[in-house]
C-alpha cells in the first residue's frame, strides 16, 4: 500500500499484548518482553481500553512498535502517582528500559503513591474509589507477576543435548520418522526476491546424509512419516502439481495426490485417511475417506461435524491404538484454533477452543507419546517453546485437566517440532531475524526488474511519490531515551538521500504526494496532531488535533486531509486548516472500510469495504465491495462486488484511470496483480505481485516494496523427555 505504514489485509487480529520487539519479529525475547503484556493489562484494567487500540492487527502493530500510549494519569487523574510510573516502564519501548522482570514490576506497584497523589485522593471521594479500584487492580496484576517470577519457567533448566542440522538459515517444517532415524524439512532458494522455489529434504538423523525427494515447488510443507517410514506425505504445489496433499517416496518419484484438505497416515499400515477437499460451512457433516495404497480409490468412509467455530479442517491426528482422532480447525477468519475429538465411527466426544490457541497452533496438534493428552504449541513470549497440554480421558473421549510444558530452552520456534513415536527425539525450527531491506522495481513486460536500495537490521517502511520521482523511507533511530522514527528521500532512479523530518516519536500513520509529507504523531498530552512537511522548503505545519488512535488519513483536494476512522464505519473531510467539510458513515450493509484510494486529481475515492460479518461462502470466497466517495459533497456509490480469498494491498489509482490491486480470486491461486475501471466491471490480471509491502507509483509501473527476512535451522534433541505432570 503506498500510503499506509502497513498492509490492510482481511484478517483481523488484535494482538494488544505484544512487546513491541515481539511485535516487529524479533525472536530474542525474554521477560521483558512478559513485563510489557503485564503492564498492557493492568493499563487496560485502569484506563478501560488497551494501550493501543487500532480496526486492524497490521495497524495495530504499527502502533505499539512507534507510538507511545497515553500516560494513565492524562486519562483517569486519580490513578496514584507510583501505579502510573510503574505502568508506563512497564510500557517502554526499548526492553532495557523496563522493569527488569515480574518480580521488579511486582515491587514497583507495591511503592507507596507520592504525597501529592495522597492528598488528592483525600480531597475527592470519586478520586478516593478511583485509587481503591486501582489498587484493586494493581493487586490482581501483582499475583500474576509473582505467579511468573515463581514460575517454574524461571527454574534451571533440564540439559539437552541439542544439534544443529542445518546451517543455510532457509530450512524449517521438520517432521521426524517414526523411529527417529530420517527427518523430513523444507528449505527454499531464490533466484530473485520475487521467484523462490521449495524443497523437500530428507536427512538422516545419525550423519550428514540427505537428499531432495521433491524439488521446484511453489511451496512446501512437510506433513507426516508413514509408519513404516517409507513414505512421506506433504503439502505443496508446482506447475505440474496442482495445490493439495501429497505422497511420495522417501526416495523421491512422482507425488500421488491424496487430498485437496487434510490427511493422515493411519498408524498400522500405508492406508491414508483424507478430508477430499478444503471444506467450509457444511454443518451437515465432513467425509473422511479411507485410501489404502496406491492412494487412487477409497474403500470406506465416515462423517464427522464441524464445531460451530471451525469452517475449515487444517489437520488430522490418531492415536496409535486407532480409538481417538484429534482433529484441529480453523474459523472463517483464520485467526483461532479449535481442536476436536472423536471416536472412530466420526462421532465428535468433545471440543477445545482457548484463546491463546491459533490457527498455526491447533494444526500443529499432537497425541503425546503415550496417548493420554494432546499437545498444541503456543506463543512463549520470549521463555521457549511452550505447549498446552490437555488430558483425554480414554474411556469416555473427554478433555481434561490442562498445564502448559517447555519443550526445551532455547527452542523458539512456537509451532515448527516434531517428536518420534517413542518421545524420545524432538525436531525443530530455531528462528533468528534477519534484514530488512527497501527495493524498488519497474515493470517489464508481464515481468519486474528489480533492485535493492538499503537495508537494516531494525525495521523500515518506504512508500513512492505518486509521479514516481521520489521513494521515501524510514529508519528507527534515537529520539532521548528512545526510538524514533525519521523518513529519507531519495531519487527513484539513483542519488543520495536526504533527511525531510526530523526524528520523531508516536509516529501512527504517513501519507504523501508529490509535494508534502503528512504525518499524524501522539504528542505529549495524548492528543494526535497532524503535521505537514513541505518537501521543497521543508517547512512544517500543524494540520489539526485528534483524539489519539481515532483515524488513519489519505491526502485531501486543495491541501486538505480525508480521515477514515480506525473502527472503518465513517469517513470525513477537512480542509488545510482543519475544519470539518463533511462526514459519510458507511452502513453495514456496505461493510467497513478497509481501504481507501484517492483518484489522481483528489476529486474522488473508491474505499474497499470488508462485511461486517467475515463469512466465506463454500468456495472459501468472501464478497469485498468497492465504493466511489465524491470528494465535493461525500456521496457514496456502490461500484462493484467482488468475491476473493483476499485483496491487499499495493493500491493505486493510476494516472490514466485504472484502479490497481492485489488479488486471490481462489483458494488456490495466489495473489495477483489486477487492474479494474473505478466504474465497475472485472477485473483484468496485469502480472504478479511484487513481494513484500509494496507501494505502487501512479503509472503503476514503478513501485518500492519493504521485505524483511527471518532466518530459520533445523535442530535435533537426541536424549529429550515430556515432562510429567
Amino acid at each position: 500500500d503506498r500510503h499506509r505504514l502497513t498492509e490492510t489485509g482481511l484478517s483481523l487480529g488484535t494482538p494488544g499484548y505484544m512487546s513491541p520487539e515481539q511485535a516487529a519479529g524479533d525472536r530474542q525475547l525474554d521477560a521483558r518482553s512478559d513485563v510489557y503484556a503485564l503492564g498492557a493489562v493492568l493499563y487496560e484494567m485502569l484506563a478501560g481500553e488497551p494501550p493501543h487500540t487500532a480496526a486492524s492487527a497490521q495497524v495495530l502493530i504499527s502502533r505499539i512498535i512507534m507510538e507511545e500510549p497515553r500516560r494513565l494519569r492524562a486519562i483517569r487523574s486519580t490513578i496514584p502517582e507510583g501505579i502510573d510510573a510503574a505502568v508506563a516502564l512497564a510500557l517502554a519501548k526499548v526492553p532495557a528500559d523496563r522493569h527488569a522482570s515480574a518480580s521488579a514490576l511486582a515491587e514497583a506497584l507495591l511503592r507507596p503513591a507520592s504525597p501529592a497523589a495522597v492528598g488528592h485522593a483525600r480531597v475527592r471521594s470519586r478520586g478516593w474509589r478511583f485509587a481503591a479500584a486501582a489498587a484493586v487492580a494493581a493487586t490482581a496484576v501483582l499475583a500474576v507477576a509473582l505467579v511468573l517470577a515463581r514460575h517454574p519457567w524461571n527454574s534451571k533448566p533440564v540439559s539437552y543435548d541439542s544439534i544443529q542440522l542445518t546451517t543455510s538459515g532457509r530450512a524449517a517444517s521438520p517432521v521426524l520418522s517414526p523411529d527417529g532415524a530420517q527427518i523430513a524439512y523444507a528449505t527454499y532458494s531464490c533466484a530473485t526476491p520475487n521467484k523462490c522455489t521449495w524443497s523437500i529434504i530428507v536427512r538422516e538423523t545419525a550423519t550428514e546424509a540427505e537428499r531432495p525427494v521433491v524439488e521446484e515447488l511453489d511451496d512446501a510443507y512437510p506433513y507426516q512419516w508413514s509408519p513404516d517410514g517409507l513414505y512421506l506425505l506433504f503439502s505443496g504445489e508446482r506447475h505440474d502439481l496442482p495445490f493439495g496433499i501429497y505422497a511420495v517416496s522417501r526416495l523421491g518419484g512422482l507425488p500421488v495426490k491424496v487430498s485437496d484438505g487434510a490427511a493422515l497416515f493411519l498408524p498400522a499400515g500405508d492406508t491414508i485417511l483424507t478430508a477430499g477437499a478444503a471444506v467450509f460451512n457444511q454443518r451437515e457433516g465432513i467425509e473422511l475417506y479411507l485410501l489404502p495404497p496406491p492412494w487412487k480409490a477409497a474403500v470406506d468412509s465416515l462423517r464427522v461435524v464441524p464445531p460451530a467455530t471451525g469452517t475449515g479442517l487444517t489437520s488430522i491426528r490418531v492415536t496409535t491404538s486407532g480409538r481417538w482422532m484429534a482433529l484441529a480447525w480453523t474459523d472463517a477468519l483464520q485467526s483461532m484454533g479449535t481442536v476436536t475429538l472423536h471416536d472412530r465411527t466420526g462421532r465428535r466426544t468433545d471440543s477445545l477452543t482457548d484463546a491463546h490457541l491459533t490457527v498455526s497452533g491447533a494444526e500443529g496438534v499432537r497425541w503425546s507419546p503415550d496417548a493420554h493428552s494432546i499437545l498444541l504449541p503456543l506463543e512463549s513470549h520470549g521463555r521457549g517453546a511452550l505447549l498446552l497440554r490437555v488430558a483425554v480421558d480414554l474411556d469416555d473421549g473427554r478433555f481434561g485437566r490442562r498445564d502448559t510444558v517447555q519443550l526445551a530452552p532455547g527452542v523458539t520456534s512456537s509451532y515448527y517440532y516434531d517428536l518420534s513415536a517413542d518421545g524420545r527425539s524432538l525436531a525443530y525450527s530455531a528462528f533468528r531475524p534477519g534484514e530488512t531491506a527497501i527495493w524498488a522495481g519497474r515493470a517489464r513486460g508481464a515481468g519486474l526488474a528489480e533492485r535493492q536500495l538499503v537495508s537494516s537490521s531494525r525495521e523500515m517502511a518506504a512508500v513512492i511519490s505518486r509521479d514516481g520521482q521520489q521513494i521515501l523511507y524510514s529508519k528507527r533511530t534515537a529520539v532521548g531515551d528512545s526510538l524514533g522514527v525519521q523518513w529519507f528521500a531519495m531519487p527513484f532512479d539513483s542519488g543520495a538521500s536526504r533527511a525531510v523530518t526530523p526524528a520523531l516519536k508516536g509516529v501512527s500513520d504517513i501519507e504523501i504526494d508529490d509535494r508534502r509529507i503528512l504525518v499524524a504523531q501522539t504528542g505529549e498530552q495524548g492528543r494526535q496532531g497532524i503535521a505537514s512537511f513541505d518537501l521543497a522548503s521543508m517547512r512544517m505545519t500543524v494540520v489539526g488535533q485528534e483524539p489519539p488512535g481515532s483515524y488513519w488519513m489519505r491526502v485531501g483536494p486543495g491541501g486538505g486531509i480525508l480521515l477514515v476512522s480506525e473502527s472503518g464505519d465513517s469517513v470525513r473531510l477537512l480542509d488545510r486548516s482543519g475544519r470539518e467539510l463533511w462526514r459519510a458513515g458507511f452502513p453495514d450493509t456496505i461493510g467497513r472500510i478497509a481501504e481507501v484510494i484517492p483518484s489522481p486529481d483528489l476529486s474522488g475515492y473508491i474505499a474497499v469495504a470488508q462485511p461486517v460479518s467475515q463469512v466465506l461462502d463454500r468456495q472459501n470466497l468472501i464478497t469485498m465491495t468497492l465504493v466511489r466517495i465524491d470528494a465535493s459533497t461525500g456521496a457514496l456509490r456502490v461500484v462493484s462486488r467482488l468475491r476473493a480469498t483476499a485483496i491487499r494491498g499495493p493500491y493505486e489509482w493510476s494516472n490514466d484511470g485504472w484502479l490497481y490491486f492485489s488479488m486471490s480470486a481462489s483458494a488456490s491461486k495466489g495473489l495477483q496483480l489486477y487492474r479494474m475501471r473505478p466504474e465497475g466491471g472485472s477485473p483484468q490480471v496485469r502480472r504478479e505481485r511484487p513481494e513484500g509491502s509494496c507501494s505502487l507509483a501512479g503509472d503503476a509501473q514503478r513501485w518500492v516494496c519493504v521485505r524483511s527476512q527471518s532466518l530459520s535451522d533445523i535442530y535435533l534433541i537426541r536424549n529429550f523427555r515430556l515432562a510429567s505432570r
